[in-house]
């Protein structure tokens, strides 16, 4: 994947509305850096290990990996690269230890590799086939709802025949789906949220599914309190016929 120049002056406009109503990423992200990582990892994981092929041979995206915790585990289960994303300049200096840890430039070995973009701007920069695992915990819906099913397919299509995703998506009872502001326009339109139909729909192209759904009440990334409605989805590419 490559870095780009950014998005357009009306794009920033849009993207520094919601970041000052979502504000306390980069102390969430500090307050939770000794957190295990999330369970749906190791299920994952083990989805992965379900073929006949190492996980040293694989490679793994992890989307909106925040505090990198999630990226730490897949290098530690074996994968041969990982490949983590965000648009936080905290992410992007946590990543510098990461990188320390599990490159050896000097002998051309690069198992981790950070990219600090937006969810909307990753479509243009991962290839077809390149990746046996994608993750991505409470951080998709953080995507234009305009251009999530572009991003969508293109992580359809990174995938290899055989590979896995799991997610985590936001439902249309969350709390942000459901929250107006005093002129009673939806409060984050610049996030993206689904109806079981719609999940169901988004994963028509995969086997293997599993999805789990949530609702619960809880406090935000700034600790306020809010209504969570999520979809915990694992799902697998089709393999072609042997």
């Amino acid at each position: 994947m490559e870095q780009n120049n950014g998005p357009s002056n009306h794009d920033n406009k849009n993207y520094q509305d919601l970041d000052s109503k979502l504000s306390g990423w980069p102390e969430y992200f500090k307050n939770h850096e000794n957190r295990e990582p999330r369970p749906q990892l190791a299920l994952a994981i083990e989805a992965s290990e379900a073929d006949s092929q190492p996980l040293s041979s694989k490679q793994a995206l992890d989307i909106g990996a925040g505090n990198l915790i999630e990226s730490k585990a897949l290098l530690e289960a074996g994968f041969d690269q990982v490949s983590a994303t965000d648009s936080s300049s905290y992410s992007e200096e946590v990543s510098g230890k990461l990188e320390r840890d599990y490159n050896d430039f000097a002998n051309d070995i690069n198992r981790f590799s950070f990219y600090k973009l937006r969810n909307e701007e990753l479509a243009d920069k991962i290839s077809p086939n390149s990746v046996d695992l994608v993750v991505s915990y409470y951080a998709l819906p953080f995507t234009r709802p305009h251009e999530f099913a572009r991003l969508w397919q293109s992580l359809e299509s990174a995938l290899k025949p055989g590979g896995v995703m799991s997610v985590t998506l936001f439902g249309d009872n969350d709390g942000w789906a459901t929250e107006t502001n005093a002129g009673g326009e939806k409060r984050y339109q610049g996030m993206t949220f689904h109806s079981r139909d719609q999940v169901e729909v988004l994963l028509g192209k995969m086997q293997d599914v599993e999805i789990v759904e949530r609702e619960y009440d809880s406090v935000n990334t700034n600790g306020d309190a809010k209504h969570w409605h999520v979809y915990d989805v694992q799902a697998r590419k089709p393999a072609p016929p042997s």
